[in-house]
């Protein structure tokens, strides 16, 4: 791969850029540009061209945004329950895993990362299989 970074330090380094405009970039636009630059070596360090980076996220089949249900127990003395959560990042690093946010019944907030081969055992497309699997595990207590 051909690198457009270079890590210096703790921080990074854009290597094929010509840096005259940072003289006059204003204090707040020259911090957007660092995070920008920091991200693009984030990917470069993954090692992976940019076509596999989007092969990667698009084999995933969950969106960013879409409702899913997790089956999960609010502490190890009570029943399962099923809490619909919403995907609100993925990420392809290693494994593709996403993260997700919502309620359990009593309120409390709830987020959790999952792999994607969580599908099926705790994490659920379809309320309908949600709550069948969690009928199944509470019957068993």
């Amino acid at each position: 791969m051909d690198r457009l970074t270079k890590h210096w330090g703790d921080n990074y380094v854009a290597t094929k850029l010509n840096y005259d405009f940072l003289w006059e970039m204003p204090k707040e636009d020259f911090e957007h540009f660092e995070a920008i630059i920091k991200k693009l070596a984030k990917y470069e360090d993954t090692g992976f061209e940019p076509e596999e980076i989007e092969k990667l996220h698009k084999s995933c089949v969950l969106e960013v945004g879409q409702d899913i249900y997790i089956l999960t127990q609010y502490s190890s003395h009570r029943d399962y329950e099923v809490i619909k959560c919403r995907i609100n990042r993925k990420t392809v690093k290693r494994r593709n895993t996403f993260s997700v946010s919502g309620h359990y019944a009593n309120g409390s907030y709830y987020n959790g990362t999952f792999v994607e081969n969580s599908i099926g055992r705790n994490v659920f497309i379809s309320e309908e299989d949600a709550n069948r699997k969690c009928s199944e595990l509470n019957a068993k207590r």
